[in-house]
């Protein structure tokens, strides 16, 4: 009996032994699959993300780890955040098809679970048509109800919804007085937007400075923009230089055979060298080849090159007899703006540069 008694002790002994290598719970398996995996990748550096790769591997596995996170998280009482987060990714159409109204209800969800930014978001998807057709005036009356979850973003929404209102002096007044209030607040888009408005004033060195503060708290667009006016600056002080250098005669010079080679007098037209030769002709103090080259680069093509039918239709125009004529600075067509007013609350790994308009 007791050789029984122990032969079944032992076999209890090794059946406990067996559940704990091969529990049926799921606490249980998941404490099996920690012991076997490898060292997280969070312990080392993270490596830079190749995104070509990262949309391949979304492509051939049909998953993407990031976005489950996400929608895990959302589903939490305190996952207003990653509910905000979802929300942008629908609405800008980044790693998942564009759907507005799927973007809007989770702003709303993000609100109810405590994220003020989630006001924000809805103000613009009231006001740009995320469910309904576009209501500048819906807009305001959240906004105004929403304020003091985001001043500084309400104020610029704000001044959005107004300039798509019938202009008048007061409503302007207003508009810059809000504009103004977003500044003081440090709001990126306010600062871009000033900027923008610098740079088309010709204001150079006043709108690089509110480029670079956007820039340092993460707008793509304003750093797009300040490339843009540092190279601007530069071509003006090698313009001033040359003009120091030179004659009005060598301007006259250049600007006539920056002619010649625009409309092709004596031989093929040539834009390449044409837009040179008008360079070259402007920093020396030429006029009108100063005026043909803002015209030119008011409508560059996508990748930045001259427009050969506009080429072809500014050969036509005699500069020189309209140089009356004042001429708006080329700013709206070369600067960049985020795609909506509540892209930056998305994380810098979750945008693309493509999304920049």
């Amino acid at each position: 009996m007791r050789t029984q008694s122990a032969w079944a002790w032992g076999i209890l002994a090794v059946a406990c032994l067996l559940a704990t290598l091969h529990p049926a719970d799921g606490v249980g398996q998941a404490s099996a699959k920690v012991i076997v995996q490898p060292t997280p990748a969070e312990a080392t550096p993270a490596p830079q993300v190749n995104e070509a790769a990262a949309k391949s591997f979304v492509l051939e596995s049909g998953r993407d780890e990031l976005l489950e996170q996400l929608r895990a998280e959302s589903r939490q009482p305190r996952g207003g955040e990653a509910t905000l987060r979802l929300g942008l990714l629908y609405l800008h159409g980044l790693r998942v098809p564009q759907d507005a109204r799927n973007a809007q209800a989770l702003f709303e969800r993000s609100l109810a679970q405590g994220e003020r930014r989630a006001a924000a978001a809805l103000a613009w998807c009231v006001m740009d048509g995320c469910v309904r057709s576009a209501d500048s005036m819906g807009a305001l009356g959240f906004i105004g109800r929403y304020r003091n979850a985001a001043p500084g973003r309400m104020d610029y929404l704000e001044w959005l919804a107004l300039g798509r209102q019938m202009p008048s002096e007061a409503r302007e007044r207003q508009r810059a007085q809000l504009l103004d209030r977003a500044l003081r607040a440090r709001d990126l888009h306010a600062q871009n937007e000033r900027g923008i408005q610098l740079f088309e004033e010709e204001r150079f060195a006043e709108a690089a400075e509110l480029f670079r503060l956007a820039t340092q708290q993460g707008s793509q667009a304003a750093n797009r923009n300040l490339e843009l006016v540092r190279a601007r600056l530069s071509d003006l002080e090698a313009r001033e230089a040359l003009a120091k250098a030179g004659t009005p005669a060598d301007a006259e010079r250049l600007f006539g055979r920056a002619q010649a080679a625009h409309r092709g007098l004596g031989r093929p037209a040539n834009y390449a060298e044409a837009l040179a030769l008008y360079r070259q002709a402007a920093a020396r103090g030429s006029a009108p080849a100063g005026k043909m080259l803002n015209l030119i680069v008011s409508r560059l093509r996508a990748d930045g090159t001259v427009d050969p039918i506009w080429m072809q239709q500014l050969a036509l125009v005699d500069i020189q007899r309209d140089l009356a004529t004042p001429l708006r600075s080329a700013a709206p067509a070369l600067l960049a703006r985020e795609p909506s007013p509540v892209y930056d609350y998305l994380p810098a790994a979750l945008r693309t540069l493509d999304a920049i308009r």
